[in-house]
C-alpha cells in the first residue's frame, strides 16, 4: 500500500486529504466521471483560494474490457500532475479501494477522507465549507471516524422500492452502533430522510479516519484479521461490507464524528429493470456483505441486532424492537422490511 505520493510524505503539520473514489464500466458511469472531474477540479480551486486549506486527490478504478472509446474518453481527462491519483485497471470492489485510501500507512500523519466522486464532490462554497467542518470535528474532539451526514434524502437505487431495501438494511448496522454507544447515531433533522434523523448514518459515501488516533492500529489490524478471516471462508471482503464493518468497529474503539454535508443525488446506470436491481441488491449487497460481515469479529453484535433466540422454541427469530424501530418510518412496509431483516438472518453464518 506504498503508493501514495508526495503530499502525503512526512509534514511538520497535520494535512487534510480528501480522495474521491469512482468506477467507470459503461457509457453512464463515464459522463458521471466525465461530470464529476469538472466539480472536482472547480472544488479544488475553492480550496486554493482558501489557502489550500484542503487537499484533492482521485481514485479511478476502470474496467479494462470495457468499449475503447470509452477508455479513451477516460485516459483523455485533464489531471493536474500535483494532485494525487491511484488507477487501477481492474474492479476490485468499493471495499478495495475503502482500504487502499483509509488504510494506507504512508498517510500516518494525515487525516484522510474519502468521497465518492457522484454524490460528494461539488464545486460549492457549501460542499467545501462542510469537508472543511467534518475535518475541523476530527481534530477538536480526536476523532477516530468521521461520516459525512447528507442532507437530502437517500436514494440507494433507481427504483422506489429497492432503495428502500438498502435503507432498511443499513438501518440494521446504525442500530448496532446506537447499542455500542448507548445513544443514537442520528444528528437531527438536517433535511436528509427522517430514519436517518433518528438511527443515523453508518454508512455514507463520505468517510474520514484519524491515523494519529491511539485507536487507529487496533481498527486497523481488527479490518484486516477480519479480511483473513472472510478469504479463509472462501469470500472476498472487497464491497460494502468494508465500510459497514469499519464504521461498527470504530464505534467500539473511539470518538465517531457525524456532520452535515452537501450531498449530490446518487447516479445509476438506467439501463437496469426493477427486478434486476432487486435481485442485485438482495444478493449481491444485503444477503452477500451480511455474510461476509458474519466471519468478523462484530458477527454477534450484528446478529443480536438482527435477531433474537425465541425462548419458547430456541431458535432465531427477527429482532421486534429492531422491526419496530424501522417501521416506526416505514409503516406501509412491514413486508419488506421483515423480508430484508429475514434475508440478513439466513445468510448469517454461526458455525
Amino acid at each position: 500500500m506504498g503508493y501514495l505520493f508526495k503530499f502525503f510524505l512526512v509534514r511538520q503539520t497535520m494535512e487534510r486529504i480528501v480522495i474521491a473514489r469512482h468506477y467507470v464500466n459503461n457509457e453512464d458511469s463515464c459522463k458521471v466521471y466525465e461530470q464529476g472531474i469538472v466539480r472536482l477540479k472547480g472544488l479544488i480551486k475553492i480550496s486554493k483560494e482558501h489557502g489550500n486549506s484542503l487537499k484533492f486527490g482521485l481514485k479511478l478504478t476502470v474496467d479494462r474490457k470495457m468499449d475503447s472509446d470509452l477508455m479513451r474518453r477516460v485516459h483523455s481527462t485533464d489531471w493536474e500532475d500535483n494532485n494525487f491519483f491511484l488507477y487501477d485497471p481492474f474492479g476490485k470492489g468499493p471495499g478495495t479501494s475503502y482500504i487502499q485510501i483509509l488504510f494506507g500507512n504512508a498517510h500516518l500523519d494525515n487525516l484522510i477522507g474519502m468521497a465518492d466522486l457522484d454524490g460528494y464532490i461539488d464545486d460549492s462554497e457549501a460542499c467545501f465549507s462542510g469537508i472543511l467542518r467534518i475535518m475541523d470535528l476530527m481534530e477538536e474532539k480526536d476523532g477516530l471516524h468521521g461520516m459525512g451526514v447528507r442532507n437530502i434524502p437517500a436514494n440507494l437505487g433507481v427504483y422506489s422500492r429497492n432503495s428502500n431495501l438498502r435503507v432498511f438494511h443499513e438501518a440494521v448496522h446504525s442500530l448496532t452502533i446506537e447499542k455500542i454507544l448507548g445513544k443514537s447515531l442520528g444528528i437531527g433533522d438536517n433535511g436528509g430522510s427522517p430514519i436517518y434523523a433518528d438511527v443515523g448514518e453508518s454508512s455514507t459515501g463520505f468517510s474520514v479516519i484519524n491515523p494519529s488516533h491511539k485507536g487507529y492500529l487496533e481498527l486497523q489490524k481488527r479490518l484486516f484479521e477480519s479480511y483473513n478471516n472472510v478469504r479463509s471462508a472462501g469470500m472476498v471482503m472487497n464491497g460494502f461490507a468494508v465500510d459497514y464493518f469499519v464504521s461498527i468497529a470504530a464505534a467500539q474503539i473511539g470518538e465517531i464524528i457525524r456532520s452535515p454535508i452537501e450531498t449530490r443525488k446518487n447516479e445509476y446506470s438506467s439501463s437496469i429493470t426493477e427486478k434486476q436491481e432487486f435481485d442485485d441488491w438482495k444478493g449481491r449487497v444485503i444477503e452477500g456483505q451480511t455474510r461476509v460481515l458474519s466471519y468478523t469479529d462484530i458477527n454477534m453484535l450484528l446478529l443480536n441486532t438482527i435477531s433474537i433466540i425465541d425462548p419458547t422454541q430456541g431458535e432465531r427469530i427477527i429482532n421486534p424492537e429492531t422491526l419496530k424501530r424501522i417501521l416506526k418510518h416505514f409503516p406501509e412496509s412491514r413486508e419488506d422490511v421483515a423480508m430484508v431483516l429475514e434475508w440478513m438472518l439466513n445468510s448469517f453464518h454461526r458455525g
